[in-house]
């Protein structure tokens, strides 16, 4: 299932703090949804919320979390990536 509303996911920033990403992923949008999730963490890193050396959520918490298939979420990951946006 895929939320119109935010769903907040906790992660851990490289101090150790908690941490909060808000997603919204759209499921009326003509664009699939980890192509909506994919620039939204592209955003987050670009405008510095997600600082390097942020652990990301694992796939599978993610994907639980946003209530989509692990393979989308990894997916998402590997984009990121490629894109030299995240490291794994």
């Amino acid at each position: 299932m895929v939320h119109a509303t935010p769903v907040i996911v906790p992660f851990r920033d490289p101090r150790g703090r908690d941490r909060r990403m808000t997603f919204r992923l759209d499921e009326s949008s003509h664009i699939p949804p980890y192509e909506q999730l994919r620039a939204q963490l592209a955003v987050m890193v670009a405008v510095g919320h997600l600082e390097p050396g942020t652990r990301l959520p694992t796939v599978r918490d993610l994907a639980q979390s946003l209530g989509l298939a692990p393979g989308t979420a990894a997916r998402v990951y590997r984009e990121l990536e490629h894109d030299g946006i995240v490291e794994g």
